[in-house]
């Protein structure tokens, strides 16, 4: 099993190296910068190469794309932003461009544009520059575990981040999101949407936030609704942890948990 938190950033470097797309992850944002001297069907299967690659690590990332000089017609910049949002369920914020024309067809789709990507703007409003992708402070029992995906970033509804392996969020998870993954769900926040641990089948899973208050549990084959089962809106269990034990889900306060 590989660590996830560790290769990722190498990965990147090795797949920038080899082709015309560098991708860079900048206070918890995918960015995407086109080389401008290339074909746009190159650039495009290029960008499908690397995305492809590991395709859990840029769920639910807010994506930026500048294309530079390239003029890209209506119909490329949508079949672009449709299948970031479709295949790689990435949240495409922006589009930068440095034509005018080229913004204007943009903004027909209703994303944000501009003349480029402004790392020295982003400094100046106290965001940090050039972060890894995931690279993020985490408590020591948190570090090291293989084949864990980490995030820090807030779940937006209609987010869905799904990996095989455990996932740990540094974040809210608001209504209407999902997290599902294999092994174990780690959320330093509020978890209010839907957490789905132990998806494969792995009933020893377990789900843990320090406000859990979700619309559904749920680990392996069995489920827990937040709405019905009112021990998961306690407040005695806003820090709590959720496990499988003869058959059902319990949920238990952290600080009750030996």
């Amino acid at each position: 099993m590989k660590d996830t938190t560790k290769n990722i950033e190498k990965d990147e470097k090795n797949l920038n190296a080899k082709s015309h797309i560098t991708i860079k992850g900048i206070n918890n944002e995918l960015l995407i910068f086109f080389d401008d001297k290339i074909l746009w069907t190159e650039l495009i299967n290029d960008l499908c190469t690397i995305l492809d690659k590991e395709k859990s690590l840029w769920v639910g990332a807010v994506t930026s794309i500048d294309i530079g000089n390239l003029q890209p017609d209506e119909i490329q910049l949508k079949r672009l932003s449709e299948m970031l949002n479709k295949r790689y369920q990435l949240n495409v914020k922006a589009i930068y461009s440095k034509h005018k024309e080229t913004r204007d067809l943009i903004e027909k789709n209703e994303i944000k544009t501009g003349q480029g990507y402004n790392i020295s703007e982003r400094a100046e409003n106290n965001q940090t520059e050039e972060e890894p992708i995931n690279s993020i402070p985490l408590p020591i029992d948190f570090i090291n575990i293989p084949n864990t995906l980490y995030l820090k970033q807030t779940l937006r509804s209609g987010q869905i981040i799904r990996h095989d392996g455990n996932i740990v969020i540094i974040g809210d998870t608001n209504p209407g999101s999902e997290i599902i993954a294999s092994g174990d769900i780690v959320v330093v926040g509020s978890l209010r949407g839907l957490a789905h641990a132990g998806a494969t089948g792995n009933e020893k899973s377990q789900i843990i936030s320090l406000n859990l208050k979700p619309t559904q549990l749920r680990i392996a084959g069995y489920i827990g609704r937040g709405e019905e089962e009112s021990q998961l809106h306690t407040s005695e269990y806003n820090s709590a942890s959720a496990w499988v034990q003869d058959g059902k889900i319990y949920v238990s306060s952290l600080k009750n948990k030996k």
